[in-house]
C-alpha cells in the first residue's frame, strides 16, 4: 500500500504548482453559488414550501451544491485516453502496480488538493454569509452523515468516470461519451434542479439511475430533506452502485488487456 500513498502524495504535490487555476475555480463557485440563491429566493418569493422544500432547504442545498461540484474526477478521462491513443498505456501495465488502483490514488491526492484549496474555502464562505440558515443544520450526526455519503457519492462518480474512460480502449476516440456524461449528471443528480421538482413519469426513471447519489442524496441529508429513517436504505443504494461500478471497472479493465491493442504507440 506504500506505493500507492507515494502516488497520492505525489499527485497532491503536483497540482499544488495550479494556484491560479484554484482561485479561478474559487470565482467561479462563489459566483455559481449567488447567481443560484438569487434564483432560489425569486422562486419562492411568493410561497415559503415548494414539494415540500423550504426557502432555507433549498439555501442549502443550491451553496453546497457546487462545492460538491469540484470534485469532477474529469482527470482519469484524461489520462487513461491520452495513454490508449498514444500507446503509452502498455508501459503502465510495466510498472510494479495495479493501473486501476494507481489511478484511484492519483485521484485520492487531487481530491485532498481540491478539499483544501478550493472547497474548504468555498464552504467556510458559504456557512459564515449564510450562517443563520446553517444554523439549523450545524450538528455532529448530520454533518457526519453527509460526509460520509459525500464520499460514497464521489467515489461513485470516479469509477463512472473509469468505466468510460476504458471504453477508449474499444473506440479511441470517445470524446463525445464525456460529454453526455457530463450532461446526465448536471440534469440527474440534482446539481442543479433536486430531481423531487421533476414530473412524475421522469423522476421515476431517474430513481432507478445513479447518478442522484453522487450529489443530491448527501444534500438531501445536509439539508434536511432525507430524514433519519432513510438514512440507512440511501446510504445501502449509494454502496450498492458503488459495488456495480467496480465490478464492471475491473470486468473491462480486464477485458481490454488480455487482447491489448495499441493505437499510434
Amino acid at each position: 500500500m506504500k506505493k500507492y500513498f507515494v502516488i497520492a502524495k505525489n499527485s497532491f504535490m503536483r497540482h499544488s504548482y495550479y494556484r491560479t487555476q484554484s482561485v479561478i475555480s474559487i470565482i467561479t463557485s462563489v459566483t455559481g453559488i449567488i447567481m443560484m440563491q438569487f434564483f432560489w429566493r425569486a422562486l419562492y418569493a411568493e410561497t415559503t414550501v415548494v414539494n415540500d422544500t423550504t426557502l432555507q432547504q433549498m439555501c442549502i442545498y443550491s451553496s453546497v451544491s457546487w462545492v460538491l461540484n469540484l470534485f469532477q474526477c474529469e482527470s482519469i478521462q484524461h489520462e487513461i485516453t491520452d495513454k490508449v491513443k498514444s500507446g503509452d498505456v502498455i508501459l503502465e501495465l510495466l510498472l510494479p502496480y495495479n493501473y486501476v488502483f494507481g489511478l484511484m490514488f492519483k485521484v485520492i491526492g487531487e481530491n485532498c488538493w481540491i478539499f483544501l484549496t478550493r472547497a474548504l474555502p468555498v464552504l467556510a464562505g458559504v456557512v459564515l454569509i449564510l450562517q443563520d440558515t446553517f444554523a439549523a443544520v450545524l450538528d455532529i450526526p448530520t454533518i457526519a452523515v453527509f460526509i460520509l455519503s459525500a464520499v460514497l457519492g464521489n467515489i461513485l462518480l470516479m469509477f463512472i468516470s473509469f468505466i468510460l474512460a476504458l471504453m477508449s480502449f474499444s473506440f479511441v476516440e470517445i470524446s463525445g461519451l464525456f460529454v453526455l456524461k457530463e450532461i446526465m449528471i448536471t440534469v440527474f443528480s440534482g446539481l442543479v434542479i433536486p430531481t423531487w421538482f421533476f414530473p412524475g413519469e421522469l423522476a421515476i426513471i431517474v430513481n432507478f439511475l445513479p447518478f442522484q447519489y453522487m450529489i443530491q442524496v448527501p444534500l438531501g441529508f445536509l439539508c434536511g430533506r432525507i430524514d433519519a429513517s432513510e438514512m440507512g436504505i440511501n446510504l445501502l443504494i449509494q454502496i450498492f452502485w458503488i459495488t456495480a461500478a467496480v465490478v464492471l471497472t475491473f470486468f473491462i479493465w480486464r477485458k481490454n488487456t488480455a487482447n491489448l491493442e495499441s493505437f499510434g504507440g
